[in-house]
């Protein structure tokens, strides 16, 4: 069963479901680059890697001091 929620002016089909998109212009196409193959090399899709570098820099902040001591 679909609801349909008005989200900034989008509509979407499934509140627990929402897209983005990402838009990487001329100045970041090195950026998209070292993603995509970041994703290849983990073996993730996009949105794995992404879950995966927020991971990584959330555990990083949490364990900093304890890595500069």
């Amino acid at each position: 069963m679909f609801t349909t929620t008005d989200i900034s002016m989008k509509t979407i089909q499934n509140p627990a479901q929402r897209n983005i998109n990402l838009f990487f212009g001329k100045r970041n196409q090195t950026t998209l680059q070292k993603f995509d193959s970041l994703s290849d090399q983990l073996r993730r899709s996009r949105t794995g890697t992404l879950d995966y570098l927020i991971t990584h820099y959330e555990w990083f902040q949490n364990n900093r001091s304890e890595v500069l001591r």
